[in-house]
């Protein structure tokens, strides 16, 4: 990747504390500090993207897999309890939960 220079101006109150979060989090020098800086604006810029650009659709389609993996997990506890107390194997029937309400 190549690179090019920017220069900026700021006020010596903010060239401190540049120099001082440099100092504090290890970074080589300030540009290394400010490039930290852009990129985690961009990381949260393309999260409010992708946020802000889902469908309801899309959105409902996370929810009904989010309850579908929870209630795969409910019958997974059911069963390990199960087995826990050293009761027989569960009949595919008693597997079946009832399904949980909408909303």
């Amino acid at each position: 990747m190549s690179t090019t220079t920017l220069h900026i101006s700021l006020p010596a109150s903010l060239k401190d504390f540049v120099r001082e979060r440099v100092k504090e989090q290890h970074y080589s020098n300030p540009s290394d500090y400010i490039r930290a800086l852009i990129r985690e604006d961009q990381k949260r810029r393309d999260e409010e993207r992708l946020s802000r650009d889902l469908t309801l659709e899309d959105w409902r389609a996370l929810k009904e897999e989010i309850l579908k993996r929870r209630e795969e997990e409910r019958l997974e506890q059911v069963r390990l309890e199960g087995l826990r107390s050293g009761s027989r194997k569960l009949t595919p029937k008693e597997t079946k939960l009832p399904p949980r309400p909408r909303g």
